[in-house]
C-alpha cells in the first residue's frame, strides 16, 4: 500500500461529486480499508493512523456538525468545497457553511 493514498486533501478531492450517502459510505469505505492495511512499513502505518483520524473527522463533521478538535481542526478548511456542494444539493444544511471557516 502506497503511502500516497492516505492523502487527506486528495480523498476530499473525490468526495466533490459525490452525494452526501455517497460521501458517508466512501468515508467508512477508506476506514475500513485502511484498518485492512494496519500492516506494513512503519512509514506507511504513520501515515495510515493520520489519515484514519483525519477521515473519521470529517466523516463526524457531517453526521453531527462536530469541528474536530485539535491539531484536526484546520482540516475543516478542506470541508468546505464539498459542504459548498451538499448545501446547494439541499443535502446539508446551511449553517455547515459558517462552520469551514
Amino acid at each position: 500500500m502506497q503511502i500516497d493514498k492516505y492523502i487527506f486533501e486528495n480523498f476530499i478531492k473525490r468526495m466533490e461529486p459525490l452525494t452526501y450517502a455517497e460521501i458517508i459510505s466512501a468515508a467508512d469505505k477508506e476506514l475500513a480499508d485502511a484498518e485492512r492495511t494496519q500492516y506494513g512499513p512503519a512509514g506507511g502505518r504513520a501515515a495510515r493512523v493520520v489519515f484514519e483520524n483525519r477521515v473519521c473527522a470529517f466523516r463526524d463533521f457531517l453526521q453531527r456538525g462536530q469541528i474536530p478538535a485539535g491539531d484536526l481542526s484546520a482540516d475543516v478548511r478542506h470541508y468546505r468545497t464539498v459542504v459548498e456542494l451538499l448545501v446547494s444539493k439541499q443535502q446539508l444544511g446551511k449553517e455547515f457553511l459558517s462552520l469551514c471557516v
